[in-house]
């Protein structure tokens, strides 16, 4: 497959990212109708909101809304992507939009919250033959939701791991594993050798940045035993191999596990009281990069996907740091982009 046409739309669709001082005038506004009216007026948010008038906008949370944006990019470089094998690839890379969906969902029924989301918004994240949107939106409690995505994959998964003491991060955990499992089963699959090998570099890297901040996280907060965590852990094996990740789960706490990770490709991680920014900023050099030395591949696509997903977890923060009033520069410390580093490829 020639990349030059996908490549050149995907560096056209990076340049229409939001900027650093971009999200600095978005933290300035005051109301999440007016943040919203704001993002409808952006290429990339156009479609999502378009059909959605001022009114509307201040009622329903916008966040509910823009998450499609993501497949709509997808969908619109499939146009310049004649290999079927890689978009049904792409289509599964996309399912980590969709598990970010479930898994509010999840934390909603967990609250035994009602489910905010309505039935054509399901509708629009869960196209799956099958899937009864009104089922899922009227579901009261954990068990009542999983037994409500079925026809989804992953009514199975949650079902094979729920009981009535499980908890809603052993849940979220069990989602993500799925995912790297799936997306690894379909780069064997779907991909020629030189796109093998580019997804293995980053979602490997990937795969074990994360596994670093769950056993981070886990050895700080939750006090979880090491036979438990391993249940949790991504069986990816990157450039943390099995022994190594063995001692890293063993460790007696925060202090020596920091120490056993400095035996790492990845030694100083988590550089600061925030894990996921410290994993962003990782990742973002080395997808970069990764474009930049691989235009023979799907990095470049790849990489967008990955931007674009840290997009709408910032926009997220944005909408929920201008609902409850928080100042702009508050706001601001919980967005990840690099500065203005997305001009890179």
């Amino acid at each position: 497959m020639n990349y030059s046409g996908v490549n050149a739309k995907v560096k056209t669709m990076v340049g229409h990212l939001i900027s650093h001082r971009e999200y600095a005038g978005l933290c300035e506004i005051k109301s999440v109708g007016d943040l919203g009216m704001s993002l409808k007026n952006r290429i990339g948010y156009r479609h999502a909101l378009g059909a959605i008038s001022e009114e509307e906008m201040r009622r329903s949370p916008v966040e509910r809304k823009i998450g499609v944006s993501l497949r709509n990019d997808i969908v619109r470089t499939y146009s310049f992507v004649n290999d079927n094998n890689i978009k049904k690839f792409l289509k599964c890379v996309c399912m980590k939009n969709e598990i970010r969906i479930v898994q509010l969902l999840l934390g909603m029924a967990y609250d035994e919250r009602d489910i905010a989301y309505s039935m054509s918004e399901i509708s629009d994240f869960l196209t799956y033959d099958g899937v009864n949107a009104k089922r899922i939106a009227d579901a009261r409690g954990v068990k009542e939701l999983i037994d409500a995505l079925e026809g989804t994959p992953y009514h199975k998964t949650l079902l094979a791991v729920y009981n009535e003491n499980s908890t809603l991060f052993e849940l979220e955990t069990q989602l993500d594993l799925f995912y790297y499992l799936r997306l690894a089963k379909a780069r064997d699959m779907f991909l020629d050798k030189t796109n093998r090998e580019v997804v293995h570099k980053l979602k490997g890297a990937e795969a074990d940045l994360r596994n670093l901040i769950w056993i981070y996280r886990i050895k700080k907060s939750y006090g979880m035993a090491p036979s438990m965590i391993y249940a949790h852990i991504i069986p990816y094996h990157y450039k943390i191999k099995r022994e190594r990740m063995s001692r890293l789960i063993e460790a007696s706490g925060v202090d020596e596990l920091r120490e056993e990770i400095r035996g790492t490709p990845y030694a100083g991680f988590p550089e600061s009281d925030r894990p996921e920014a410290d994993l962003f900023r990782r990742m973002a050099k080395l997808y970069a990069s990764t474009a930049i030395m691989r235009p023979d591949s799907l990095a470049a696509t790849l990489r967008y996907i990955f931007l674009k997903e840290t997009e709408l977890n910032n926009l997220i923060s944005v909408v929920e740091g201008v609902r409850y009033g928080l100042e702009p520069a508050e706001i601001m410390k919980y967005v990840m982009d690099g500065g203005e580093e997305r001009g890179l490829g």
